[in-house]
């Protein structure tokens, strides 16, 4: 952690040893705001630039708690800080000076990432073992829509071959068929993201559909062992 003040009505920048460490410069040089600058990732550098305006303009700093920015350095890594300032004391009485603090991150962030993939590769690992065992059941459940579309396109196929073919009928069939192929593919889909690794997001769910789908899942194994499910 390096520490730094910036006086306003001069743009004096000091900067302690360790401020240099962090932004990779020699400390034979005499900081100044464009140095510091020149490190800051293109991304942040419209946050960076509002925090030393306000003290610039002599404007009190309202941004008093931690803000998290990036350093990119010459060689293209990226650098995490966590940095926070506020107006000097009363021995700095009568010139807008700003004190702060600034702490690299970087190891933090990294253990941070490293720790999420490790927890998305387990989830991964649960979902897949999970769906091991419910292979039966997805294949039940997969079966199902797709009898449906036989049986109603077996049907539509004597209504339409009669000498007075049957419309009304023949349309009811085929929206089954539409909704039984709607379903069947919704199962594919939903389990294949469960086969997707990557990162957990989170949505809103609808946990009357959770509790639906999974009732369709367990029926066969419901059927097995004797069990009455009442939702």
């Amino acid at each position: 952690t390096g520490s730094y003040t910036f006086t306003a009505l001069s743009r004096e920048v000091s900067w302690t040893a360790e401020m240099f460490r962090i932004y990779e410069y020699d400390e034979s040089q005499r900081p100044t705001l464009d140095m510091a600058l020149q490190r800051v990732h293109p991304d942040d550098r419209d946050l960076w630039l509002r925090l030393v305006g306000a003290a610039a303009d002599g404007r009190p700093v309202d941004d008093v708690g931690l803000v998290e920015y990036r350093l990119m350095m010459p060689d293209g890594r990226i650098k995490f800080i966590s940095s926070l300032r506020a107006l000097a004391g009363p021995e700095f009485d009568g010139v807008a000076t700003v004190i702060g603090s600034t702490m690299d991150v970087t190891d933090r962030k990294n253990a941070e990432d490293a720790l999420r993939l490790a927890q998305a590769d387990l989830a991964h690992v649960s979902r897949v073992n999970t769906m091991g065992e419910l292979t039966a059941a997805l294949a039940h459940e997969v079966n199902q829509p797709i009898t449906a579309v036989v049986t109603n396109a077996n049907a539509c196929l004597r209504f339409l071959s009669g000498d007075a073919p049957d419309l009304d009928e023949a349309r009811e069939a085929i929206n089954a068929i539409v909704q039984a192929g709607r379903r069947a593919a919704g199962i594919v889909s939903r389990t294949r993201e469960l086969f997707r690794k990557g990162v957990p997001h989170r949505e809103p769910v609808d946990v009357d559909e959770v509790v639906r789908d999974t009732v369709v899942l367990l029926e066969g194994e419901a059927r097995r062992y004797k069990v009455s499910i009442r939702s």
